[in-house]
Protein backbone atom coordinates (compact mmCIF):
# COMPACT_ATOMS: atom_id res chain seq x y z
CA UNK A 1 0.00 0.00 0.00
CA UNK A 2 1.29 3.72 -1.06
CA UNK A 3 0.35 6.24 0.87
CA UNK A 4 1.14 10.08 0.84
CA UNK A 5 0.76 12.61 2.96
CA UNK A 6 0.81 16.37 2.01
CA UNK A 7 0.61 19.39 4.09
CA UNK A 8 0.35 23.12 2.66
CA UNK A 9 0.68 25.85 5.16
CA UNK A 10 0.39 29.51 4.10
CA UNK A 11 3.36 31.28 6.22
CA UNK A 12 2.72 34.87 4.64
CA UNK A 13 1.76 35.89 7.68
CA UNK A 14 4.60 34.69 10.12
CA UNK A 15 7.35 35.50 7.51
CA UNK A 16 5.74 38.87 7.53
CA UNK A 17 6.13 39.09 11.38
CA UNK A 18 9.46 37.35 11.55
CA UNK A 19 10.42 40.49 9.04
CA UNK A 20 8.66 43.22 11.34
CA UNK A 21 10.34 41.39 14.76
CA UNK A 22 13.74 41.91 12.93
CA UNK A 23 13.28 45.22 11.75
CA UNK A 24 12.48 46.49 15.44
CA UNK A 25 15.01 44.96 16.80
CA UNK A 26 18.03 47.47 15.15
CA UNK A 27 15.31 50.31 14.81
CA UNK A 28 13.41 52.73 17.04
CA UNK A 29 9.93 52.32 16.47
CA UNK A 30 8.70 55.76 17.24
CA UNK A 31 11.53 57.67 14.70
CA UNK A 32 12.56 54.38 12.42
CA UNK A 33 15.79 55.02 13.16
CA UNK A 34 19.08 52.51 13.39
CA UNK A 35 19.71 52.07 17.22
CA UNK A 36 22.73 50.82 19.38
CA UNK A 37 22.84 47.59 17.71
CA UNK A 38 22.28 48.62 14.16
CA UNK A 39 25.56 51.30 14.94
CA UNK A 40 27.31 48.27 15.88
CA UNK A 41 26.43 46.37 12.85
CA UNK A 42 27.49 48.66 10.67
CA UNK A 43 30.94 49.11 12.13
CA UNK A 44 31.49 45.67 12.33
CA UNK A 45 30.49 45.82 8.01
CA UNK A 46 32.96 48.66 7.92
CA UNK A 47 35.86 47.63 9.80
CA UNK A 48 35.72 44.02 8.30
CA UNK A 49 35.89 45.73 5.12
CA UNK A 50 39.10 48.17 5.82
CA UNK A 51 40.84 44.69 6.95
CA UNK A 52 39.56 43.02 3.20
CA UNK A 53 40.21 46.37 1.20
CA UNK A 54 42.65 47.89 3.19
CA UNK A 55 40.58 51.45 2.75
CA UNK A 56 40.16 54.00 5.24
CA UNK A 57 36.68 54.92 6.74
CA UNK A 58 35.53 57.35 8.79
CA UNK A 59 32.77 57.52 11.78
CA UNK A 60 30.45 60.80 12.53
CA UNK A 61 28.31 60.75 15.37
CA UNK A 62 26.28 63.77 16.84
CA UNK A 63 24.14 63.63 19.91
CA UNK A 64 20.90 65.63 19.58
CA UNK A 65 19.25 66.80 22.75
CA UNK A 66 15.89 68.41 23.39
Amino acid sequence: MLASLVSAFDVTERKHAEEKVQLLAVTDPLTGLGNYRRLVEALDAEVKRTGRTGRPFAVCCSTWID
